[in-house]
């Protein structure tokens, strides 16, 4: 008789332990250019890791949805001008920090005029 299979869950699936968190960040967020991606550098230790990036025009808000659950939000107020560039982007650089050294994600990003 074989033995049972032991079953891993995949390290991007991970059971709910507790209720999603919104934390709201305070430090301004800074937008730049590299290399033709959409850069977003953060003063800011996630909790998780970053799974993806939404930009909501109307609340001028940018929000970070991270692997647990949590969500994390930056206010961004930005130009008219850009705001056709960034509908285009499929996927962005965030820079965070991990302790003392800076971390990249490179993650799906979402916009909305």
């Amino acid at each position: 008789m074989p033995k049972e299979a032991k079953v891993i869950p995949s390290p991007e699936v991970r059971p709910l332990t507790r209720e999603p968190q919104l934390e709201r960040i305070e430090q301004e967020a800074v937008f730049g250019m590299r290399d033709g991606y959409l850069v977003i550098s953060l003063e800011h230790h996630f909790t998780d890791i970053p799974n993806w990036v939404e930009w909501d025009a109307g609340r001028k808000m940018v929000s970070i949805a991270q692997a647990g659950g949590d969500m994390a939000e930056v206010y961004a107020d930005i130009k008219d001008e850009y705001v056709d560039a960034l509908m285009d982007m499929g996927r962005v650089l965030l820079v965070s920090n991990d302790n003392d050294k800076r971390i990249v994600h490179f993650v799906p990003f979402l916009a909305r005029k």
